[in-house]
C-alpha cells in the first residue's frame, strides 16, 4: 500500500462525565509513564457494566495494543475493544434522543478494532489456504462496515481511514473507488480531519462533471447516518 494505513495515537481522553476515581486515577497514572499503575486501576473496574468497564476496558486494549507496560498483544487488544462494537450496535438501533455519541463511550474502540482486523486480514491473504483468503475478504467486509460505524458517530479518522482503503483498493478482492474515497475524505473533513479534507480536494480536482454529480449523490446518501454532537 501506498500509504500506511495504521494510526496508532494514544492520546486518552476521560468521557465529560465523571465515572468513577479509578478512570481519573489510571489516567493519570498512564500520563507519568506509570503503565503497571494505570493497568490495576483500569483493571479493577474493567468488569463493571455500563460505560465504566468500557472506558476501562479501551484503555486497557491501548496499554495492550501498543505494549505499554506489558507484552504486546494485539488479540488481547481487540478482545477488549470489541464490547464497546457490541454496545453501539444496540444503539444504533435506538431512536434518536437516545443514541450516545462520543463523550459517553470510547467510539475510537471500533477504529482501533478495525485496523488490527485490516492488519490480521492483509497478512491472511498471503495464506495458500483457500479459506483463510476468504476469511480475510470477509473480514475486510466487516470492518468497513465497523469503520463506517465509528465515522457515523463523528469519528473523523475512520472515515478518513475508508478513504485510504478505497483510495488503494485495499484487498485482493476490492477495486479502487476514487468516489467514495472522496466521500469518506469529506466527511472525515468536515469531522475536522485536515489530511481528509487535503486529499478530498485534490481527487475532486481529478473528477469530471459527471464523476462530481455522482460523488455528491453518495456524499448525500450518508449524511442521513451522521450522529449530531451530544
Amino acid at each position: 500500500m501506498k500509504r500506511a494505513l495504521m494510526s496508532f495515537l494514544i492520546g486518552l481522553t476521560l468521557p465529560f462525565t465523571v465515572w468513577a476515581n479509578a478512570l481519573e486515577d489510571g489516567r493519570r497514572a498512564y500520563g507519568a509513564s506509570d503503565y503497571a499503575s494505570a493497568r490495576g486501576h483500569w483493571e479493577s473496574i474493567q468488569n463493571q457494566k455500563g460505560p465504566t468497564g468500557l472506558w476501562a476496558k479501551y484503555y486497557l486494549g491501548v496499554l495492550y495494543e501498543h505494549g505499554l507496560g506489558v507484552e504486546q498483544d494485539r488479540a488481547k487488544a481487540r478482545d477488549l475493544y470489541y464490547p464497546t462494537f457490541v454496545e453501539f450496535s444496540g444503539y444504533l438501533m435506538l431512536e434518536e434522543d437516545k443514541l450516545i455519541a462520543n463523550q459517553a463511550l470510547p467510539i475510537d474502540a471500533i477504529h482501533r478494532m478495525s485496523m488490527i482486523d485490516l492488519s490480521t486480514a492483509l497478512e491472511m491473504e498471503q495464506s495458500d489456504d483457500r479459506k483463510m483468503r476468504e476469511k480475510a475478504t470477509q473480514m475486510l467486509q466487516e470492518l468497513r462496515v465497523h469503520l463506517d460505524i465509528a465515522g457515523f458517530y463523528r469519528h473523523a479518522e475512520s472515515f478518513y481511514q475508508l478513504g485510504l482503503i478505497d483510495l488503494e483498493g485495499t484487498g485482493k478482492r476490492f477495486i479502487r473507488n476514487k468516489e467514495t474515497a472522496w466521500v469518506h475524505f469529506t466527511l472525515a473533513g468536515e469531522l475536522g480531519h485536515l489530511q481528509a479534507q487535503k486529499e478530498a480536494d485534490q481527487l475532486w480536482a481529478e473528477f469530471g462533471r459527471v464523476k462530481r454529480k455522482d460523488a455528491r449523490k453518495t456524499l448525500e446518501s450518508y449524511r442521513p447516518y451522521i450522529r449530531p454532537p451530544y
